[in-house]
């Protein structure tokens, strides 16, 4: 089964998920090479959990595709119990070891995958990122920008290509880029170098083009990492207004990507 989701998800065929998890997200560094998730189950019935590794790749487009083998897997980096059985109303705790030998300058990303098996409810799969990072890096720099297909198409390179790296990318008009009218939220997994990332114009709330500044910021602080101009031309060669505060389109407007 292939699993495409930058985030931690939940396949399920049924509406009762039986199990909740302590946290989203397994981070693994040269400092932190245990680590713990607590499950439990909220049903009046033991739960079986079989456990696996799922590994996706990212191409030049941004998409994620299934690679167990690829060189940037945990896949043969990580003990954990591959099967348990959580109570009724009760809790598990699952411990995951980092293997000896992995370190350097390289990120590794892979999911977690649980496969629930309940009584009176059907079978379903979850599944957790789990990423073993280094160093916090941010190397990614913006390319040309252009509209086809009513498509946005945006050129990035990425210096480290051995780094997990997550920004913020804003478009703002010429006049007032502070104040961004759209955005989303951008993963570059390891082993992108260059890539292409094509946005649905209809999703980025815009309503005229012109001259935008499309802004890459770090996703941790929101430091600017590298900004281009570009000019997006319509038959009007209108400029973008600036619709929104951005203490409102933060809150409300960035896409999950």
């Amino acid at each position: 089964m292939k699993f495409f989701m930058l985030c931690a998800f939940i396949f399920m065929t049924s509406n009762a998920n039986a199990l909740d998890l302590d946290k989203h997200e397994i981070l693994f560094s040269d400092s932190a090479q245990n680590q713990k998730l607590t499950l439990h189950n909220k049903q009046q019935h033991d739960v079986q959990i079989f456990l696996k590794i799922q590994t996706l790749t990212m191409n030049e487009k941004l998409r994620l595709i299934p690679n167990n083998s690829g060189q940037y897997s945990l896949k043969n980096w990580l003990d954990f119990p591959e099967f348990l059985i959580v109570p009724a109303g009760g809790s598990k705790e699952i411990i995951l070891n980092l293997k000896e030998g992995l370190s350097g300058s390289k990120s590794y990303i892979s999911h977690l995958i649980l496969e629930v098996i309940a009584p009176q409810t059907l079978r379903y799969q979850m599944g957790i990122p789990v990423r073993y990072v280094p160093h916090k890096s941010y190397s990614a720099r913006l390319g040309a920008a252009s509209i086809v297909d009513k498509e946005l198409i945006l050129n990035l390179s990425k210096k480290n290509v051995d780094a997990y790296e997550e920004y913020w990318l804003e478009i703002g008009s010429d006049d007032c880029f502070e104040k961004p009218v759209s955005g989303l939220k951008l993963k570059l997994y390891p082993g992108v170098s260059d890539a292409v990332k094509a946005v649905p114009v209809g999703h980025l709330f815009l309503k005229e083009y012109g001259v935008y500044h499309v802004t890459l910021r770090k996703k941790k602080n929101g430091n600017i990492v590298h900004r281009s101009v570009t000019n997006l031309p319509d038959s009007k060669n209108k400029k973008l207004r600036c619709a929104n505060e951005l203490a409102h389109f933060r809150s409300s407007f960035f896409l999950h990507f």
